[in-house]
């Protein structure tokens, strides 16, 4: 399981070989299934490494910044796709600066909708 630690787990390809049919304990397993049991084995690989086992020792914060206040204006070459729940960025126009694109993903509110 530490071989999954410092990967990205949403970039998991599932190769059915022979070594993994031969592990294989379950027919026709949905592979939101197999996922699931990925993601779990990887956040109980990482409470287990960073902290201890205990998920009550993982810090909570409540927002991607400290910043008090609503972005004032939307980044330069990014467009706001209202009711589709993602943002889309400008293949013409410079990426907006990292400070910049925290700050505007960094809301007060627990809501992204502006």
């Amino acid at each position: 399981m530490d071989a999954l630690i410092d990967r990205d787990p949403q970039r998991v390809c599932i190769l059915q070989g022979p070594v993994a049919a031969k592990h294989s304990t379950v027919a026709d397993e949905p592979v939101k299934q197999i996922l699931d049991d990925i993601h779990e084995k990887y956040v109980q690989a990482l409470l287990k490494r960073y902290y201890d086992g205990d998920v009550n020792r993982v810090p909570v914060v409540p927002f991607l910044s400290s910043t008090s206040t609503m972005p004032t204006s939307i980044p330069r070459g990014v467009t706001v796709c209202d009711g589709k729940g993602y943002y889309e960025i400008s293949n013409s126009e410079p990426l907006p600066s990292v400070d910049d694109w925290l700050h505007f993903l960094s809301a007060t509110s627990k809501s992204y909708t502006f």
